[in-house]
């Protein structure tokens, strides 16, 4: 017979850290990863890591747009 048990621990590996190639926040796939897990965790899951940061940078990119489609 089986019986169903919740997971209380989750543990995230650090390969998601620093992939080259990749954008920054493809580098959270963990938590997309972790949600779908959400039905089988207990309430008292132990997550790690347990936070995450993505830093940003705001840059107009409007000229070089026309640049790129005046080339093509």
């Amino acid at each position: 017979m089986f019986y169903f048990q919740q997971v209380d621990l989750l543990i995230g590996e650090p390969y998601y850290y620093g992939n080259e190639g990749m954008l920054p926040w493809q580098n959270l796939c963990f938590w997309k990863d972790r949600t779908m897990l959400d039905p089988i965790l207990s309430k008292d899951v132990l997550i790690m890591p347990c936070k995450g940061m993505l830093k940003a940078c705001a840059m107009s990119l409007a000229r070089s747009l026309e640049q790129s489609l005046l080339l093509k």
